[in-house]
């Protein structure tokens, strides 16, 4: 599931194939929904992911359909591909689509994994404004132990905004995982919580806002 947001080129990589949903509650404003749902399907020649994502309400919504497929080169290396039809609705105007592909790839190593996602990569090359955004992200995480590991992010778009987070997460008896995170954004930090109840995983996330204030996203995600 979290593949699907974060890089489709881990989709090889999941133990099982996975199905959930989560719900932010995008810092307490009022009427605004914000929301998923997201399956994963790990297979032997490709591996797939599909989710479909909400932001807004009844005077301005933002709705993503998207669907991925990846597959590994070699036991270490995996290439991914995602493909979305984003539409944006305004109640005065008329709605709009933009549809836009997504390239990444990751390397899952003994101790080190890196990985390069590229998002909208067309937009890279054009100047239309109405070809939305491009975002360049490349990460790298290091497992510092069994139960924990330290990761970074660099992020830049085509709009010139540039993001660096540096994270980490602790394991206690290799079931609950909690997760820090700084970033240069406006979003400067994040706690995770992770409770696994058989196939169950339960996550929670809060995060603070220079602006906005504190926001809960609570994750429900079915292992098979």
């Amino acid at each position: 599931m979290w593949a699907i947001k974060a890089n489709p080129a881990m989709l090889p990589f999941m133990e099982q194939s996975e199905i959930g949903v989560d719900y932010c509650t995008n810092y307490s404003i009022a009427n605004i929904m914000c929301s998923s749902i997201n399956a994963c399907a790990k297979g032997d020649f490709l591996s797939w992911g599909m989710a479909y994502s909400i932001f807004g309400n009844n005077y301005f919504r933002i709705s993503n359909y998207k669907l991925c497929a990846a597959r590994k080169l070699n036991s270490n290396n995996a290439l991914g591909i995602s493909f979305n039809v984003e539409r944006t609705f305004q109640e005065t105007y008329k709605a709009t689509y933009l549809i836009f592909p997504e390239i990444a790839y990751f390397g899952n190593f003994e101790k080190l994994s890196y990985g390069v996602h590229v998002i909208n990569p067309f937009q890279i090359i054009s100047s239309k404004e109405n070809h939305g955004v491009a975002l360049f992200k490349t990460t790298a995480t290091y497992q510092i132990t069994d139960a924990s590991d330290i990761g970074i992010l660099l992020s830049q778009d085509t709009e010139g905004n540039q993001t660096f987070a540096i994270a980490t997460s602790y394991s206690i008896q290799n079931k609950y995982r909690f997760g820090l995170a700084y970033s240069t954004s406006e979003t400067p930090l994040t706690i995770t919580i992770q409770l696994p109840i058989r196939a169950l995983l339960i996550n929670y996330e809060t995060s603070c806002n220079h602006y906005l204030g504190f926001s809960h996203t609570f994750s429900f995600l079915y292992m098979f």
